[in-house]
């Protein structure tokens, strides 16, 4: 699928959630970060069609979804944010259930064991009996990544897909994660940085609903080295720090206080040896400043 956003525009009220945003997806992992009201979940909404725009259009291969609905979400698949479920229905009762609202035939074999490769996938083989209420946060997160990515669909949208897991559940996600954007567009939006790079092959920066860029991670990296710097100082010293410049980071060392500071210009005197290598927490929390 290619996937172009052009010029959308979304009110509520007097709030402009996104502000004329316009961006052109292939193939790949597309990680989507911004603060809170970036109109990352506006977005999703509009492409998840949970959401009409009030300007714009998405074309979806050249055709507007809005024109063709139905064909666009049998393309899509959707991976909320909160674990909604039916909690007297059992995993696989809800595998076959969004199997049909997706339009598939329970009666193809090939549906039936689509359906039990994705739970061994996500290691739910042994609970298809189990009902939604029964299972684990970290469970229900995974039965909710295996739906959307049942139907084989040429978008992915997953919304916080790692929140609640914990670390090795985490990893075992951002696995499958990467593993299914070979061959499709896979949007992640999350606050987890850390998710974002590891496997995205685009970043996305969202402000005040409008694209700060789509970059790949590294070019990201490269763009705010300028403005990271890393120094040891005194305790005493860090008051005076915070209120001139961004603070990403501080951590103590055996010759004090290690700190990661972010601006536009540093004292050389105490910066001018201090160069290192940003993260992109560096690179959000530049551009959230600016």
């Amino acid at each position: 699928m290619v996937l172009d956003i052009k010029n959308i525009v979304k009110r509520y009220k007097d709030v402009v959630a996104l502000n004329d945003f316009s961006l052109h997806m292939e193939n790949g992992l597309y990680g989507f970060l911004g603060e809170n009201g970036a109109g990352k979940s506006t977005l999703i909404k509009i492409l998840s069609c949970n959401l009409v725009q009030d300007e714009g259009v998405i074309l979806a291969d050249g055709k507007d979804i809005r024109l063709t609905p139905e064909e666009y979400r049998k393309r899509i698949g959707y991976m909320p944010q909160e674990s909604v479920g039916y909690p007297g229905m059992r995993v696989q009762e809800f595998m076959e259930y969004m199997a049909v609202l997706k339009g598939l035939s329970l009666k193809e074999p090939s549906v039936k064991e689509q359906i039990l490769r994705l739970l061994r996938q996500v290691h739910l083989e042994e609970h298809m009996k189990k009902k939604f209420s029964q299972l684990s946060g970290g469970m229900k997160r995974r039965l909710l990544f295996a739906q959307a990515v049942l139907g084989n669909p040429s978008l992915l949208i997953l919304d916080e897909p790692t929140a609640g897991l914990d670390p090795n559940e985490r990893i075992a996600m951002r696995n499958l994660i990467a593993k299914e954007a070979l061959d499709r567009i896979v949007i992640l939006a999350t606050h987890i940085i850390s998710d974002v790079e590891c496997v995205a092959d685009e970043i996305v920066l969202m402000k005040k609903g409008q694209l700060v860029g789509c970059k790949t991670p590294e070019v990201w990296l490269d763009d705010v080295k300028p403005y990271v710097r890393e120094f040891v100082c005194k305790p005493g010293e860090i008051e005076k720090i915070q209120e001139d410049y961004v603070v990403s980071n501080m951590r103590q060392c055996q010759e004090g206080i290690s700190i990661r500071v972010i601006g536009e210009k540093f004292d050389g005197n105490i910066f001018k040896l201090a160069e290192t290598l940003p993260t992109l927490d560096d690179v959000y929390l530049y551009f959230a400043s600016v």
